[in-house]
């Protein structure tokens, strides 16, 4: 069965943050690391 569209969205997004941001930058600290989504979430949708 298909996933619903939530799903695929969900899917999508996880994908996306995996190739272009988690492992894209180096991160030195748990602090920094929580932080860095923010910034990035930002670009993302605009």
């Amino acid at each position: 069965m298909d996933a619903c569209p939530a799903e695929r969205q969900g899917r999508t997004l996880n994908r996306t943050l995996a190739t272009e941001w988690a492992y894209q930058q180096v991160v030195t600290s748990n602090d920094e690391r929580a932080a860095a989504p923010a910034p990035w979430i930002e670009y993302y949708n605009t």
